[in-house]
């Protein structure tokens, strides 16, 4: 297969994909932090009252992040809270693979970088 035609299918497919993904993730980001606001006020207040996926806001890690992506929500026992911050996390980890993934088959196509 020619390897323009590889960029141009990523282009097409891939790049709709991730913002679907991305969509996707940031929704179950507002429904674990409703979740959060209703059931563990304190705690959502202490992450900083978020409404969206975390990340990092100039170079420092917003603690909604670390709360997330270090299972923090691990220690309030709550087996829900529990089940969609899992989910969350893997969801997190399917974006940034896709992205990297995206990437590389552009670099590899030629579409980018050369």
């Amino acid at each position: 297969m020619n390897m323009a035609i590889v960029g141009t299918l990523v282009l097409f497919l891939g790049i709709p994909v991730l913002g679907i993904l991305l969509i996707r993730l940031n929704r179950q980001a507002v429904h674990v932090f409703e979740y959060l606001a209703e059931n563990h006020r304190a705690i959502w207040i202490n992450i900083g009252s978020p409404k969206r996926m975390p990340g990092y806001a100039h170079g420092v890690c917003e603690p909604a992040y670390s709360f997330i992506m270090n299972q923090e929500y691990v220690a309030l026992a709550d087996p829900v809270l529990s089940k969609d911050c899992d989910n969350l996390r893997r969801s997190y980890w399917t974006v940034a693979w896709c992205m990297l993934a995206t990437i590389g088959c552009l670099l590899v196509s030629g579409a980018i970088g050369s």
